[in-house]
């Protein structure tokens, strides 16, 4: 259980990245990435993600940036649906 655990986190850090590189603003802000536990319409049970940039300077520019980050749904690393 470990192990798959381990190997869906890698997976979904890998996809992460690979979207960071197709949109240019997230990645020139410093981000996170935070995973949650939830079910994919398409793929069952995955460890699902979402993207939130580091508050740093400029705050007029990363704080709302965080504040919208946090509030959209996580997704599932594999298509990119919304995860329940």
């Amino acid at each position: 259980m470990d192990s798959r655990l381990t190997a869906e986190l890698s997976s979904a850090l890998t996809c992460t990245q690979s979207r960071r590189m197709e949109n240019p603003t997230m990645a020139m802000i410093e981000s996170e990435t935070r995973t949650l536990q939830g079910t994919c319409p398409d793929h069952g049970h995955v460890l699902a993600v979402k993207e939130v940039p580091k508050i740093k300077f400029p705050f007029l520019i990363t704080g709302p940036a965080r504040g919208l980050a946090a509030l959209r749904p996580y997704r599932c690393p594999e298509c990119g649906a919304k995860v329940s």
